[in-house]
């Protein structure tokens, strides 16, 4: 749990820069990249510790503020599919290696 903690306050920090150099009047580059790349694993190691937790009771444990059974065994599932939609993970990593390692860009489908 500890680690899912520390996590938390690094992608809180990675947050803080990027919002720091919008402020400023830059672009927030690769960090915004790296921050959403970060946040939806964070958000799977946060509902996967939940149900560790818990254990069996995690099939009809609620959420304390929405008082929704299931939910951290449907947090579980739902956190798996937002790195799948649209690509987010591949399309994050591809900006990272652009912007920060200076890779080519991808070629465009069927060329």
């Amino acid at each position: 749990m500890a680690a899912v903690v520390c996590e938390g306050h690094s992608i809180n920090a990675l947050s803080l820069r990027v919002t720091l150099k919008q402020l400023a009047g830059a672009e927030p580059g690769a960090d915004a990249s790296v921050r959403k790349l970060l946040s939806t694993s964070h958000a799977q190691h946060v509902s996967e510790t939940a149900v560790d937790l818990l254990g069996a009771s995690a099939v009809v444990a609620a959420d304390m503020k929405l008082g929704d059974a299931g939910y951290w065994n449907r947090a579980v599932l739902a956190t798996r599919a937002m790195t799948i939609y649209g690509g987010t993970t591949e399309v994050q990593l591809n900006i990272i290696g652009e912007r920060m390692l200076g890779l080519p860009r991808d070629p465009e489908p069927g060329k």
